[in-house]
């Protein structure tokens, strides 16, 4: 969440120096994705997908406090946080006005966000919360709300540690040999079942125990990053596909 208020505030250069976490799975998974599918291009351009990330995606709204914090969380062992419904809800809606040639890119990126959000380990930990202002209705332990900028905030520490590893150093750049084929309807399964896959590594467990250090970006490189980016090329694949098929249905019921 912290890279995406990142993003939020440098969000307006070329692709080329979108260097936030956020853009840069987009990115990368977005590359892979093309050379595997190259018709995939055809079906959304990168330029869009930025678009309404940052200054207008998810994070700048919660900045703003007009989202509720616990839409970018979910916690696997208590099943609270609404990241994934956030994913469906956006999912549907990019494939329902893609299918009547309405304005969709906006959903699929802010679709395409809560997918990072609710696959990174830092949105894995808290509770909801009755706010006492609306949006602050999650408690997480490791995010000082009062103070963003304190050491203690881990959260944040966490986040700001891998965007600066992707920045400066050998970042894992993915590639698709084969792509699972679901269909929309088991998309909330197979996130929360990536997020199990997550929770496992135990990367945000070994960072709060020892800190950040080189074995640990080594692990979110090689372990996290590339379960991010599969299952979102898996999630974009999957909207493509029924957009299509959705398009097709259309013109059968118009002849």
């Amino acid at each position: 969440m912290n890279s995406g208020v990142v993003s939020s505030i440098f969000s307006f250069p070329p692709s080329r120096l979108r260097w936030d976490t956020h853009s840069l799975i987009y990115y990368d998974t977005y590359k892979a994705l093309v050379a595997r599918q190259p018709e995939f291009e055809k079906f959304i351009k990168l330029k869009e997908i930025f678009k309404y990330d940052g200054a207008y995606g998810p994070d700048r709204l919660w900045m703003k406090g007009e989202r509720a914090t616990s839409e970018s969380y979910y916690n696997p062992m208590n099943g609270q946080g609404g990241a994934l419904k956030q994913i469906i809800r956006h999912y549907s809606e990019a494939k329902e006005r893609m299918i009547n040639n309405l304005p969709w890119a906006k959903d699929f990126t802010w679709m395409s966000h809560f997918v990072v959000d609710v696959l990174s380990p830092s949105h894995h930990f808290g509770h909801k919360i009755k706010p006492r202002k609306k949006y602050r209705d999650w408690e997480d332990p490791y995010f000082h709300r009062i103070n963003p900028a304190s050491l203690r905030n881990r959260h944040m520490i966490f986040e700001a540690m891998i965007n600066g590893w992707q920045i400066f150093g050998r970042r894992f750049k993915p590639k698709f040999e084969e792509l699972e084929k679901i269909r929309g309807e088991e998309v909330s399964e197979f996130i929360r079942k990536t997020v199990d896959k997550v929770r496992a590594l135990g990367l945000y467990e070994e960072f709060l125990e020892r800190g950040f250090n080189r074995r640990l970006w080594h692990r979110v490189n090689e372990e996290l990053i590339p379960k991010i980016d599969y299952a979102l090329g898996v999630v974009w694949w999957c909207l493509m596909r029924e957009t299509a098929e959705g398009k097709r249905d259309d013109k059968k019921l118009s002849v």
